[in-house]
Formats: C-alpha cells, structure tokens, sequence
C-alpha cells in the first residue's frame, strides 16, 4: 500500500482546489461578458458613423443566436462607447473575427483610423479579417449565418477563397504593413448580399491611402491574385482559338518574378514574369492529346498576359499601385527617388511573361 505523508497530502488539496476555483472562475466570467466576434462600419445620411457589434448568445439546447448592438456617433471610438451603454454586459473584443466597412463608408471617411485603432489594442489579433460591404455592413452582421456564428460563418468563407479561391492573402497586419509600406498600396476583399441570405466574395477594394479609388471585379480576381501573391491558387475557364472546345484549369503553383530594365539606375521598362503550374478540371472536347495540351498552355498564357497587363493599366492611369511595383525598384536602385518615380510610373512600359504548365489533366466530357 501506497503511503503519503500530510505535506503530500496537503499539497494535493491545494492543487485540486485551484483547479476548482479556476474552473467556477472562468465560467463566471464568460457568462457576465459578451464576446465580440465582429464589427460593421456604415455611413448615416447625415454623415454620421454607425457602428455594429456582433456577438453569439449560446442558447441551452446548443444552438447560437446573433445579437447585434449598433449605436450612432460623429466619432469612431465614441460609438464603441455608446454601444457598451447599451450592452447588457461589458463587450470584450479578444475574439474578434472580422471588421466590415461599407463602401461609402471607406470611399468618405477612410477606415485607417479604425484599423489603427486596433492594431493597438493588444486583446485584437493581427490575423484578424478586414473586408469592404458593397451594401450595408450592420445588414451583413445581422444576417443569421452558419450553426456556430455569423462572425465565424464570415471569416471562414474569407479564409476559404484565400486558400483554395481566387482572393490575395489578406489581413489586419498585411494591410497595416501595405498602407505604411513606401511604393505599395494596400487593398481589401469585398462582400457582397446575394438574394436574401447568401453572402459572396464580389471582388477586391484597392485603396488610396485609406480611402478605395478602386474595385477589382470578381471576373479579374484571379489575375489580381496572380500580381499581388507570390504563390496562388484559383481557377481559370476559357475556349481555344476557334470557340470550340472549353476548358477549365486549376492552379495548383504560381511564382513571380520582376525584372527591372534600367540605364544609369533610371527604370526604362519592367517585365513581370508569371510561373504557373496547373492541372485540367474540365475538358470539353473527346481527347486531351499532347497537342492539345500545348495550345491550351499557350491559349491561357495569353488570356493570362492580357487579363494582367489590363490591370495593370488600369492602375497606372488611377496612379495607384497595389502590386508593389514601386516597392520592388525601390530596392533594386540604389537612389530611389519617391518623387520621381510617382510621375514616371503611369507612363511606365509593364510587361506580362506568363509561363502556364500543364502539369496533369483531368475530366474529359
């Protein structure tokens, strides 16, 4: 038989009691505050900001209701005041999944002060979702979405078109980092109400310091995707030369690279080269042949070049640069002149060089 001493005795007592006490602490403390998970940003007509808070009621046959608290204020930190009056219980933001801007919100007043806001606070995370509402942001919160919360519903369908779709790697940090960072500007996905409960990606908000001066549509997502990310995954439909036979690929792999001509450390042209490899989904005609594969690699790479390099005209003429461009010949030329180069840009020769490989193929209608 097993013998303790009081000490050990004592000393188990005390363990087994923290862990009790803990236990009734922690569950008193969530049941006495309101846990955020998202917040909507929409302009009033007056010009005022309305704020929206989302937070999950957890009912006790395990279902989760949304419970949203919206409030009115001139100023951005004072309706996050005026919403915790109206709060039943003290709102904690630690969990915070996602912040919505309307678009006339982001094109008025500009979202850096908000996102400034919380980058500083230490409770909000830095892989937190920012996003663009083409609509009303307090509507989208409002909606009752998914079994375990509108504000996860939301991130996860962010997270997902990241990873597998045709939306750029996109969070608090890296558009902190792109609207601070010299020769970049920084962008936003955007959502969008599709009928009465559906919520889609509708394309991308590229920004002007902190206001949007541009909307990627959801048919050029992919070559946006393509420019901005240094590896990207999505899917692209076309038909061969003679509108006969469509086809559908997958991207599985795409690198890119600049190469930056100059002369006397003055930039006369840059070439953005695209590596992609990629497998067939859907084929329409009877049989893939070696041939077939070639020309579709070849019929891509210039839907590719033309889709790019439209985009990319697209931002010199609105002096906008979400790319990055001037970022990359800020550390290729060793006297980079800010100046300089904001009036030389938009006339700038930009080139597209995909590179499209087939690497496997796979349903044949």
């Amino acid at each position: 038989m097993i013998r303790t001493n009081s000490k050990t005795r004592l000393f188990l007592c005390l363990l087994v009691s923290l862990i009790l006490v803990s236990g009734c602490v922690e569950e008193e403390v969530i049941d006495e505050i309101n846990i955020v998970t998202g917040l909507g940003y929409d302009l009033t007509e007056n010009g005022k900001i309305k704020g929206t808070a989302l937070y999950p009621s957890y009912k006790p046959e395990g279902t989760v209701e949304n419970v949203t608290i919206s409030a009115t204020n001139d100023i951005a930190r004072k309706v996050i005041i005026e919403m915790q009056r109206k709060s039943p219980n003290p709102l904690v933001f630690g969990s915070l999944e996602i912040v919505i801007f309307s678009k006339d919100f982001s094109k008025e007043k500009g979202v850096f002060r908000i996102v400034d806001s919380l980058q500083r606070d230490p409770s909000v995370g830095a892989r937190l979702f920012l996003v663009v509402s083409d609509g009303s942001a307090g509507e989208i919160l409002s909606e009752q979405l998914g079994g375990e919360g509108t504000g996860e519903y939301l991130s996860s369908l962010i997270r997902h078109n990241i990873e597998t779709r045709d939306l750029p790697q996109t969070n608090l940090h890296l558009f902190a980092y792109l609207y601070h960072q010299q020769g970049r500007d920084p962008y936003l996905p955007m959502l969008k109400r599709i009928g009465e409960k559906d919520i889609a990606i509708s394309g991308v908000a590229v920004f002007k310091g902190d206001k949007i001066i541009y909307e990627v549509p959801e048919d050029k997502m992919l070559f946006f995707k393509l420019l901005v990310d240094r590896y990207s995954q999505g899917s692209l439909s076309g038909r061969d030369k003679d509108e006969k036979q469509e086809s559908t690929l997958k991207i599985v792999d795409s690198h890119t690279k600049y190469i930056i001509e100059k002369n006397n450390e003055r930039v006369n042209k840059i070439r953005i080269q695209i590596k992609i490899e990629a497998i067939v989904q859907e084929y329409t005609g009877k049989r893939l042949t070696g041939k077939e594969i070639e020309q579709i690699e070849t019929d891509f790479s210039n839907d590719i070049k033309e889709g790019c390099e439209e985009l990319l005209r697209t931002f010199q003429e609105l002096k906008v640069d979400p790319v990055g461009i001037g970022a990359e010949v800020r550390h290729d030329i060793y006297k980079f002149d800010q100046e300089e180069w904001e009036a030389r840009y938009p006339n700038l020769e930009i080139t597209v060089e995909p590179d499209v490989t087939i690497s496997e193929s796979g349903v044949v209608e």
